[in-house]
C-alpha cells in the first residue's frame, strides 16, 4: 500500500513544479506582450494607409461596374445577362483568388504579392480597353482583371496584425472601411470618367490606378514578432464543415452576396431607365458607400459588447435589408432612391463587419482562419452568379421588378437562415449550461 504522507508530499511537489511552470509562462507570455505593446502601431499606421487605399481601389473597382454596364452593352451589342457576367466574373474572381493571395502571402510575403497583383490588374484592365468582343472583355477585365485584385485583397488584411495587438480591431477596421470608401468614390468617378473618355478611356486610367498600387503594396513591410515557442501550425480541419450552424451561415452567405452584387450592378442602371440622369445615379452607390462605411463601424462596436451575438446581429441586418430592394421598384423621386439607398447599406454593414466574430462565436478562434477561406470562397462562387441571373431575369421579363423582387426574396431567405442558425446555437448553449449546472 501507498503511504499517504509520501503520496501528499509528492502531490504537493507536483503541484508546486506546475505553479513555477505556470509562472514562468505567464511571464514570457507577459514579456512577449508588453515587447509587442511597446510597438503597437508606430510605422504600422503607414501600412493601415496602405491598406485602406488598397482596399478602396479593389472595392471601387468591383462595386462600380454597374456604372460601366449600359456602355460595354451599347458598344458591344451584347445583352444584359452577357455584359453583367464581366463584372460578377471579377467580383468572383478577387474571392476565389483568396487562397492563392494567402499562400502566397506565406512564402513570397505581402510585400511582393500585393505589388504583383497591382501589375497584372493594371495591365489586364489596360488591355480590356481594346477589347472589340464579350469573349475577350470577360478573358482580360473579369479574370486576369479579378485576378491581380485578388492578390492584393489578402495582403490588404494580414500585413496590419504584424504591427498590432491591442488597437488590431481598431486598425483592421479603418482597412475594411477603404471599401465603403471606394464604393463612394468611385462610383461617380467612373461616371464622369465614361462622360468624358467612353468607358475604354475608362478603364485605361483606371489601370493606372491599379498600378499604384504596386507602390502601395512596397510599403506592407511585415514586421517579424517572436513566436512563442509552443506555437503550433493547424491544419485545415474538415471538421468545421460538420458544424450544422457553420453550414447553415455558409449558405446563407450564398443569397446574401448574390443580391448585394446584384442591386449593385442593376441600381444605377434602373434609376437611369426610368429618368435619372447618369451622375445622380452613380451617386446612388456613393449613398451605399457612405453608410456601409460608417456601420461597419457601428456593427463592430456593438458586436464587441459581451451579451451581443454576432449571428443575431447578421440575421437582423439582412432581414431588415430584403425590403429596400422591392422598395427601389417603387421610387419616383431621386431623394426616395437616396435615402433607400443608404439605408441599404447600412443594413448590409451587418454581415461583413461580424463574419469572424460569427465563426469565433460558433466554431472557436483556432479555425477561424480555415473558415474564413471557406467563407469567402463560397462569396466568390455567389459573386459570380448573383448579377447574371439578375441579368437573365431582365432580359426574360423587359422590366426591373423582378430582378429586384427576386433581390429581396434573396435577402429574406438568408436572414431567416441566419436565424436559424441563431436559434440552434442558442438551443446548443442552453443545453450546455443545463448539463454543467447538474455537473
Amino acid at each position: 500500500m501507498c503511504n499517504p504522507d509520501v503520496s501528499g508530499q509528492q502531490s504537493d511537489d507536483q503541484n508546486t513544479i506546475l505553479v513555477r511552470k505556470s509562472t514562468s509562462s505567464q511571464r514570457s507570455e507577459s514579456s512577449t506582450g508588453s515587447e509587442e505593446d511597446e510597438h503597437d502601431g508606430g510605422y504600422g499606421w503607414v501600412v493601415v494607409a496602405a491598406s485602406f487605399l488598397c482596399s478602396m481601389v479593389l472595392d471601387g473597382i468591383a462595386y462600380s461596374f454597374g456604372v460601366l454596364l449600359d456602355p460595354m452593352q451599347e458598344d458591344l451589342d451584347c445583352s444584359s445577362a452577357s455584359i453583367s457576367l464581366v463584372g460578377s466574373i471579377l467580383a468572383g474572381m478577387i474571392l476565389l483568388t483568396g487562397p492563392i493571395s494567402a499562400s502566397s502571402c506565406n512564402r513570397f510575403g505581402p510585400r511582393l504579392t500585393c505589388a504583383f497583383g497591382g501589375v497584372i490588374s493594371g495591365f489586364a484592365i489596360f488591355i480590356s480597353s481594346f477589347s472589340w468582343g464579350l469573349p475577350a472583355l470577360i478573358v482580360s477585365y473579369g479574370v486576369f482583371g479579378g485576378f491581380g485584385l485578388g492578390l492584393m485583397y489578402v495582403p490588404s488584411v494580414v500585413c496590419v496584425s504584424h504591427y498590432f495587438t491591442k488597437r488590431l480591431s481598431l486598425a483592421t477596421g479603418i482597412c475594411v472601411c477603404g471599401s465603403g470608401a471606394g464604393t463612394f468614390v468611385f462610383a461617380p468617378l467612373t461616371a464622369k470618367l465614361v462622360s468624358l473618355y467612353g468607358w475604354r478611356g475608362c478603364n485605361r486610367i483606371i489601370s493606372a490606378l491599379c498600378l499604384i498600387c504596386c507602390l502601395l503594396g512596397l510599403l506592407m513591410v511585415p514586421r517579424h514578432r517572436r513566436r512563442q515557442p509552443d506555437a503550433e501550425r493547424r491544419s485545415f480541419n474538415f471538421s468545421i464543415l460538420k458544424n450544422v450552424k457553420f453550414l447553415l451561415a455558409l449558405l446563407a452567405n450564398i443569397p446574401t452576396v448574390m443580391a448585394t452584387y446584384a442591386c449593385y450592378t442593376y441600381l444605377p442602371v434602373m434609376a437611369k431607365d426610368r429618368g435619372l440622369p447618369a451622375n445622380q445615379a452613380s451617386y446612388l452607390i456613393s449613398a451605399v458607400g457612405i453608410t456601409n462605411t460608417v456601420g461597419r463601424i457601428l456593427v463592430g462596436a456593438v458586436t464587441d459588447l459581451p451579451q451581443v451575438n454576432p449571428i443575431l446581429i447578421i440575421a437582423a441586418g439582412v432581414s431588415s435589408a430584403a425590403i429596400f430592394p422591392a422598395l427601389f421598384i417603387d421610387c419616383s423621386a431621386y431623394f426616395e432612391y437616396l435615402i433607400f439607398s443608404a439605408i441599404f447599406g447600412l443594413c448590409m454593414s451587418s454581415n461583413p463587419t461580424a463574419t469572424s466574430a460569427l465563426i469565433v462565436e460558433v466554431l472557436g478562434r483556432e479555425d477561424l482562419n480555415a473558415a474564413f477561406g471557406v467563407m469567402t470562397f463560397v462569396r466568390g462562387i455567389a459573386a459570380l452568379i448573383g448579377p447574371p441571373i439578375s441579368g437573365l431575369i431582365l432580359d426574360i421579363t423587359g422590366t426591373h421588378d423582378a430582378s429586384f423582387y427576386f433581390s429581396s426574396g434573396l435577402l429574406l431567405s438568408a436572414g431567416l437562415t441566419f436565424l436559424l442558425a441563431y436559434l440552434l446555437h442558442k438551443r446548443g448553449r442552453s443545453r450546455n449550461s443545463s448539463e454543467y449546472q447538474q455537473l
